[in-house]
């Protein structure tokens, strides 16, 4: 917000940190840049056609939206998959339009990434099962994705993927916001993309989600989707940042709102309750009234229960107002690009601001509307005055986002302007974090007794407690096996980690914590088994004959949705998706919206299953044996560890003991696979840290795990308090720097660091602290 204060001669701005667009890429089936797009839009054209790109045979081929245009350009590597080309083009034209395409190399300013996805690079996962070649899935995890992205970028931070399915691109945008407004980053890239893909197009079909005609938004006729493919990429800075550059910006974000609907894992609430709450958060963060906004964007697939849903929620909030406030729907233009829609959309209602026209929705007249309380945008564009618009976005298994865009504001000759000192990060009023419980289930330590049992020795071979799946009999007792016997080992975990947390907490009123709590999942691979069941079945079967229970359960943000229902959680709850770092980036997400006052609870849980094709597929791609592992082969387990973090004046008035302080998380990234580099890049996170008594990592003895013992070594000369967990031969991916944190925890280590290398490049580092008042479990 900018507060203008009139003196006798000048104008005087007090600045905070509003945050802005400053710049915009999209890639779409109607066009390869914004503009394009945007002009298509206002056209009335429709970019769904034959699916031409799909990996399989369509019979019959319901169309899509497909990106057409074969010319890539001279600065888009082609031997890339699909999906980092596309964004390559989106990302560049952002940086351009945002005037950072020159100032970007030698800049001081720090850089975070953060993409959104429903389903990684599974074109390419389905590549590896037809040839067998482990080579085509080094691109298929998420962080090769951001990797493409960071590698143009100088002095970077964070690099995340976040899954929340239909809502993830919106989703990563409001987290690119907390970064900034927690001074974790000073510009962030963010934005979201899915490739067209068979696995996407068989399983929305398999659902019945899937039209056989047009996409038609809140028709009374309407009766599915249009599954398309989008990359849509913003430039998000603070304003004063913006300003300083004395760059022209394309909206201010006035407010976002987040939740869940803990309802149902692929049913939208009835009536709209989780979509409601996330609009009521936008308007109340924006100090808005419904009646401020001038134009709606809603999410809009054209399913007959999402719509009656949405419908549900825009009369809950917008009332009487609703028959008066336009309300568009860009899928039915550009069919449902699923992870990159919410991007994709909020950068076209920036454009309908800027030019001041509403877009009419394609395929429908005023007379199809099924809902006489709502005014859809129909016919021709039309002029009106915007200077708010809201945009909605709604996930599979329940996850909301929203946002509010307002208009930039004018431009002020700068030599009348005297700014008064801007906010930093040392000026925030921040709330301690702490972590109040902590839940362990891993092979040899099923439980937190017995976890401290194991913590404590100083046999490895008993901390290593084998490799692969941990039968569910072992785990159950800490679930409901009766209502979780569909789910996935990975889902499961992650249930019965977090169950263990909240006893741990001492949290008996499940569903009055989960009111005011988030939840961040954490995972490399998700829930490998039943996504590959599910994919070979396409594969042998045909597109058409494949299990809708397993597309459901096998997408990654499955666990997330099941934290949500389980235990009803309320607030933001997604996935993280994509790296061995991605339990320590939930850690660092948390750990800002916490310590901003955004959020009051958090549950982080990093969960993983291991399945004989993802050990296997390791071993090819690695293809080197251990020296600390005495010739044993490259091995994975799986696990879940899950930690409650809160503010701790709450969780003291709550009467909860405190385990431990969630000091500081930091994070650094390099492209580079040179040895000394990625250690220089290891231990640039680490000194983030500050003083600490010992620094642990969660190695196994391959070579990130070589990189962080170095810095280890070179930080600390004593290793006689070094966690156990360094010494485990069985690679636990997100969950490895969970179990040194925990095993910190329960051998009291005063202050202790915890680092973690990721494949594609990035580097997570956290640090903990034992209070005087920490009350062991």
């Amino acid at each position: 917000m900018t507060i203008l204060f009139l003196s006798k001669h000048n104008i005087v701005t007090e600045q905070t940190s509003d945050i802005v667009i400053s710049g915009a890429g999209l890639v779409t089936s109607l066009g390869r840049d914004c503009e394009s797009t945007w002009q298509a839009v206002l056209r009335g054209q429709c970019g769904v056609g034959p699916l031409s790109a799909i990996e399989s045979r369509l019979d019959p081929d319901l169309g899509g939206g497909e990106v057409r245009d074969p010319d890539l350009g001279p600065t888009v590597d082609t031997t890339n998959p699909r999906e980092i080309q596309h964004l390559q083009i989106a990302f560049n034209e952002a940086i351009a339009s945002a005037g950072l395409k020159n100032n970007l190399p030698n800049s001081t300013k720090r850089c975070a990434v953060v993409l959104g996805t429903s389903l990684h690079g599974m074109r390419n996962g389905g590549a590896f099962l037809r040839s067998g070649d482990s080579r085509d899935l080094k691109t298929f995890l998420a962080g090769a994705a951001v990797q493409s992205l960071a590698k143009n970028l100088h002095n970077v931070a964070t690099t995340t993927t976040n899954c929340s399915a239909c809502s993830s691109g919106l989703a990563s945008i409001t987290l690119g916001c907390s970064l900034l407004q927690s001074h974790e980053a000073d510009i962030v890239i963010a934005g979201g993309y899915d490739p067209i893909s068979e696995y996407a197009y068989a399983g929305f079909n398999s659902m019945r989600l899937v039209s056989d005609s047009t996409l038609r938004p809140f028709a009374s006729t309407r009766n599915g989707m249009k599954l398309a493919e989008g990359y849509a990429i913003v430039v998000l800075e603070r304003a004063e940042d913006a300003d300083a550059r004395r760059v022209k910006t394309i909206a201010r974000i006035a407010g976002y709102g987040e939740s869940c609907d803990a309802f149902h894992l692929s049913k939208p609430h009835p009536e709209g309750a989780g979509a409601a709450a996330a609009m009521q958060e936008a308007l109340s963060k924006a100090q808005l009234k419904a009646e401020d906004i001038d134009m709606l964007v809603a999410h809009a697939t054209a399913t007959p229960d999402n719509d009656a849903s949405e419908h549900a929620a825009l009369a809950q909030v917008f009332g009487a107002h609703l028959l008066n406030t336009p309300v568009v729907g860009f899928k039915s233009h550009l069919g449902h690009s699923l992870g990159a829609a919410g991007a994709v959309d909020l950068i076209l209602s920036a454009m309908a601001m800027r030019d001041q026209v509403v877009p009419p929705c394609a395929n429908i007249s005023d007379d199809d509307s099924e809902f006489s309380d709502m005014h859809v945008a129909c016919g021709a564009p039309a002029k009106r005055s915007l200077q708010y618009t809201l945009n909605t976005s709604l996930g599979f298994g329940g996850a909301n986002s929203c946002m509010i865009l307002k208009k930039p504001k004018e431009a002020i000759d700068s030599d009348s302007i005297i700014a008064t000192p801007v906010h930093t990060k040392k000026d925030m009023i921040r709330n301690e974090v702490v972590i109040t419980g902590m839940g362990i289930v891993l092979p040899n330590a099923i439980g937190n007794e017995a976890f401290i049992q194991l913590a404590v020795k100083t046999d490895r071979q008993a901390y290593d407690g084998g490799t692969g799946a941990i039968p569910a009999e072992r785990y159950e007792h800490l679930i409901n096996a009766r209502r979780t016997r569909r789910m996935s080992e990975f889902a499961k975990l992650c249930l019965a980690a977090t169950a263990e947390a909240y006893r741990d907490s001492s949290i008996e009123d499940v569903t009055g914590f989960g009111q005011n709590c988030a939840g961040l999942v954490a995972t490399t691979h998700a829930a490998s088994e039943y996504c590959e069941t599910y994919y070979r079945q396409l594969i042998d079967e045909g597109i058409n004959s494949v299990n809708p229970m397993l597309f459901a359960e096998g997408v990654p943000n499955v666990a997330s949705a099941h934290l949500s229902t389980n235990f009803s959680i309320k607030g933001f709850c997604q996935t993280l998706i994509g790296t061995r770092t991605a339990g320590l980036e939930a850690l660092q997400l948390a750990a800002a919206r916490i310590s901003a006052g955004h959020w009051k609870q958090a549950v982080v849980v990093a969960g993983e299953e291991a399945t004989d094709l993802v050990m296997q597929s390791y071993r090819n791609l690695f293809s080197k044996r251990s020296p600390h592992h005495g010739g044993e082969e490259f091995s994975i387990s799986s696990g879940a560890i899950a930690f409650i973090l809160e503010r701790r004046d709450l969780a003291i008035k709550r009467g909860a003991s405190i385990r431990a302080m969630l000091d500081k998380t930091a994070a650094s990234f390099s492209p580079s696979h040179i040895a000394k580099t990625r250690i220089r890049c290891a231990q640039k996170a680490v000194k983030q840290l500050g003083q600490l008594d010992t620094l642990l990592s969660s190695g196994n003895g391959q070579h990130l795990d070589r990189i962080d013992a170095v810095v280890s070594k070179r930080n600390f000369t004593d290793a006689r308090q070094m966690s156990i967990a360094d010494a485990c031969s069985t690679e636990r991916l997100s969950v490895g720097p969970f179990a040194s944190l925990a095993s910190a925890v329960v051998n009291s280590i005063p202050s202790a660091g915890v680092v973690c290398s990721d494949y594609y490049g990035g580097v997570y580092a956290t640090k903990i602290s034992i209070p005087h008042e920490q009350v062991l479990p």
